[in-house]
């Protein structure tokens, strides 16, 4: 069996157009108001390396902190990060 690529291990380096800032934000007030299932699934999703931290501070240059949302739905709330803030950035 051939040996793992260095991006199945590693990752893989996204196609930017150009490097992206770093950038800190607020997370939603709906992540808020859904506290409990947020931390549980943050939990969960450190558990499984999906995401890192938590951190006192950012940990690496340029690191770029995502704010979590809760979305609602008719059965669920969905717990997502907005990779589309801030807006123009």
């Amino acid at each position: 069996m051939p040996e793992p690529s260095k991006n199945v291990w590693d990752g893989a380096e996204p196609p930017y157009k150009s490097r992206l800032a770093a950038v800190r934000r607020c997370n939603a007030a709906s992540a808020i108001r859904h506290g409990r299932l947020m931390t549980d699934t943050i939990a969960d999703w450190i558990k499984r390396g999906f995401v890192s931290g938590p951190f006192n501070s950012p940990p690496w240059p340029n690191t770029r902190i995502n704010p979590l949302m809760a979305v609602e739905q008719a059965d669920k709330v969905r717990p997502v990060m907005n990779m589309s803030a801030p807006i123009g950035r």
